[in-house]
């Protein structure tokens, strides 16, 4: 098996492959002649790369957002829809509603219940020891 050369590298270099891969690890590890493994590791270890990435991404993503609130304006259904049911899903968002036609039984002993009322009172906080549970 062949070994791969790495070059060194330095934070300048990684921080300026980052910035013209616009944030893909993929391109910028081919820009440095290093598999994507590695960059992932190297920027692990640089806090300074971390929040370089972090702020490509979120720029990118501010571009994204803002292309799509303009195909909304230009009145793209697609983007209309996409806008309102995501940024205010209350609103606009898909409607559940369910209805039960059925009975609902319990088919539960008396010791499955109290099992179970025992669990409710610990996830409240209360000592279920310290009450008189029913019999």
């Amino acid at each position: 098996m062949k070994k791969r050369k790495y070059t060194r590298m330095n934070l300048k270099r990684v921080e300026d492959a980052l910035r013209e891969a616009e944030g893909v690890i993929l391109y910028a590890a081919r820009k440095l002649g290093c598999s994507r493994q590695h960059l992932y590791r190297y920027i692990e270890r640089h806090p300074a790369l971390q929040q370089v990435l972090q702020e490509i991404r979120e720029g990118i993503i501010d571009e994204v957002q803002h292309a799509l609130v303009q195909r909304a304006r230009a009145g793209e259904p697609w983007a209309v829809k996409y806008l309102l049911t995501h940024w205010q899903p209350d609103l606009y968002g898909e409607k559940v509603r369910v209805e039960h036609a059925g009975t609902v039984r319990w088919d539960l002993s008396d010791e499955d219940l109290r099992a179970a009322y025992r669990i409710v009172l610990r996830a409240a906080g209360i000592d279920a020891d310290r009450l008189r549970l029913p019999e």
